[in-house]
């Protein structure tokens, strides 16, 4: 039984994990082959447009960009808060970076891609050579919004502080699946191969980074990396019961409470035993009810 599930269907990949709850490392190697295999078949044969449809994680969306980029002119990933695709790749005209297609009709709306968020919603910078790619937890903004930001923040990045590339580079922090899509097209093609940090398989010691793409034999997709851990306190909290107890809400609730606090500490929230009914399911239900 495959541990990821990937389907293509006309001009839409539809993705979803497996029953068996399966770590970052393991899924990006399976995700890895079984893209490889659906291009050599031909079924994934490039064109002006690829979608995304379903569950992904972060890691994932470095790994799947990087195999099926250069196939499309533009990627655009379903986000079901906004009942829309967003637009995280293009070199199509017709489908400007950051604008939303429509889940059920497949209308292009950008008539809002002049909005400009008055606070950074997006924190991207080197610390001790590891690129830092953190959402801003004080922000609150849509996801088209921080597509656009994470754009523009790479293009001054790479304008202020070339990066000449090299064997491998890491990436730590709270990013989003659709700021990660951008993130793996810009800097895919300039390392030998990239790492990213994965909370899940940390420890008080030492952080974990997985890598998810890779042109270099001796960073296979899949090795798992460790670096020391300065943070001064590593705490994890776990929160189990049967279902149908308010798990989730009450995860959702301390999550939204560490966002507005501006002394919490930067945090992580991880789904150990994914049951597919998340926070995004009531946002979904309030800002798209059809």
């Amino acid at each position: 039984m495959s541990r990821y599930h990937l389907e293509i269907a006309n001009d839409t990949l539809k993705v979803d994990f497996g029953e068996t709850v399966t770590l970052g490392h393991v899924l990006v190697k399976d995700v890895e082959s079984q893209l490889e295999n659906l291009i050599k078949s031909n079924r994934l044969s490039g064109g002006p447009l690829l979608k995304i449809y379903g569950r992904i994680s972060l890691l994932l969306s470095y790994t799947i960009t990087h195999k099926v980029a250069h196939l499309y002119q533009t990627i655009a990933v379903s986000d079901t808060r906004l009942g829309s695709y967003v637009v995280v790749m293009s070199t199509n005209s017709n489908y400007p970076l950051g604008s939303r297609i429509n889940l059920q009709t497949g209308t292009v709306n950008s008539d809002f891609l002049d909005f400009i968020s008055s606070k950074s919603a997006f924190l991207l910078y080197w610390q001790d050579g590891i690129l830092q790619a953190w959402l801003n937890r004080m922000v609150e903004v849509d996801g088209d919004v921080i597509v656009r930001e994470v754009e523009q923040k790479l293009v001054d990045l790479l304008e202020t502080q070339p990066i000449k590339g090299g064997k491998l580079l890491k990436i730590n922090g709270r990013a989003s699946v659709l700021a990660s899509f951008v993130i793996a097209n810009h800097l895919g093609h300039l390392y030998g191969a990239i790492a990213v940090n994965d909370p899940k398989i940390g420890t008080q010691e030492y952080d974990n980074y997985v890598v998810v793409i890779s042109h270099d034999g001796d960073y296979p997709v899949g090795t798992r990396i460790r670096v020391d851990n300065q943070a001064s306190s590593n705490l994890k909290v776990v929160l189990c019961g049967p279902a149908n107890v308010g798990k989730t809400c009450l995860r959702e609730g301390l999550k939204q409470v560490l966002q507005q606090l501006p002394s919490a500490p930067d945090s992580y929230v991880i789904s150990g035993c994914p049951d597919g009914d998340g926070a995004w399911f009531s946002e979904t239900a309030q800002k798209y009810p059809e």
